[in-house]
């Protein structure tokens, strides 16, 4: 009868542990719908930035690519923002975003992102040089004076310096934060999906800093406070798809036990991975001189000056694999791919080149060599 009872009492210690864990998991995945909630803003997004406008006199210029560095046009009162992805998908919303922007930045290219969404707003080209360093700086320099110039009878000369340390610092905050969660997911499988990374990125790019910080940050101190949902499968890997990567796809990758830890694609990880010293008083330059340095896109560098700007460093970050494909609406060329992928064989990183048909099949096969 004694065992009965120690028996019983041990079961009901093992119950009720077993109820706290669900109740925690129940309780984390109610934190996790909770920060992600507040990033559906779609209802809101074009009536903050409005309010923005009329309250602070901010000109708010949207860009169909995120490559040009908003930091020197913040030190003029200018956001330069993302054009959302649910606004660049409906044509019922163009009409009410038109009010929205004062200007479109177009890269300097030939594809899909150099097309003004907004024929009723005016749009600026802005020319990238090739190459890095000085002279590209000089260049990219060029490009902004112009481009300040054009739209806002502004001279770059006049740039506040104090203004853009300040400015700068927000954007400094918002990119260490992203690179914290994006630390969080590579280190914590199955905590959150690519889907999910890229919905806070989505929120970064189409916000002002300060506003997209306060949505994000939690969902970093949540992530930083969990511990692991899945197994990891020790196999990292690099999406290449032009602008966007199409999620679906990236999820799929990752089930299947391959961690996609970065990507090369316009609207991701690569918008954030730059760092400065704020506090600098030689800022200006050295702005402009990092973001010579940027792989950029398909669209507006070379594969060569791609490779030796991003892909040639990859395993100096862990990265075994490469998985291309060339689906989604960038018009990149293929000899693209063909050339990375045979740079990539060489520098000892194996490249899968898929497609929706064939992603179970490939992904399967390479995880059989291991």
């Amino acid at each position: 009868m004694y065992n009965h009872i120690i028996e019983a009492v041990i079961k009901s210690i093992i119950c009720s542990k077993e109820s706290t864990v669900l109740q925690k998991d129940k309780m984390d995945i109610n934190k996790k719908n909770q920060l992600f909630s507040a990033l559906n803003i779609i209802d809101t997004h074009a009536g903050m930035l409005l309010t923005i406008k009329k309250e602070s006199g901010t000109r708010i210029f949207g860009c169909t690519c995120p490559v040009i560095p908003p930091e020197i046009p913040a030190a003029f009162n200018i956001l330069l923002l993302k054009i959302p992805e649910f606004v660049l998908d409906s044509t019922d919303l163009r009409e009410k975003y038109a009010a929205v922007y004062d200007a479109v930045i177009l890269p300097g290219c030939s594809g899909t992102c150099s097309h003004n969404p907004f024929p009723s707003v005016k749009s600026f080209s802005f020319s990238f040089p090739s190459g890095w360093g000085e002279d590209a700086s000089v260049a990219l320099h060029n490009s902004f004076e112009e481009m300040l110039r054009t739209l806002c009878g502004i001279n770059i000369r006049e740039i506040n310096i104090g203004e853009l340390q300040k400015r700068t610092a927000v954007y400094e905050a918002l990119r260490r934060t992203l690179r914290g969660i994006n630390t969080a997911k590579n280190e914590k499988p199955g905590l959150i999906s690519s889907t999910d990374l890229s919905r806070i990125f989505e929120t970064a790019l189409i916000l002002p800093p300060d506003r997209a910080l306060q949505l994000i940050a939690p969902v970093l101190e949540w992530m930083r406070s969990e511990q692991p949902v899945a197994a990891g499968s020790g196999i990292n890997a690099m999406l290449y798809g032009g602008r966007l990567f199409p999620n679906e796809l990236a999820d799929q990758i990752e089930s299947m036990g391959i961690n996609v830890s970065e990507d090369d694609s316009c609207t991701g990880r690569r918008c954030f991975d730059l760092s400065t010293n704020a506090e600098s008083e030689f800022l200006f330059y050295e702005l402009l001189d990092a973001y010579s340095y940027r792989p950029l896109t398909p669209c507006l560098r070379s594969p060569q000056e791609r490779h030796e700007l991003l892909y040639r460093l990859l395993r100096n970050h862990g990265i075994e694999t490469v998985i291309f494909t060339d689906e989604g609406d960038c018009e990149f060329p293929s000899e693209h791919v063909d050339y990375l992928r045979i740079r990539m064989m060489r520098d000892g990183i194996d490249p899968l080149v898929i497609t929706p048909g064939n992603l179970q099949k490939k992904i399967s096969a390479y995880l059989e060599l291991f």
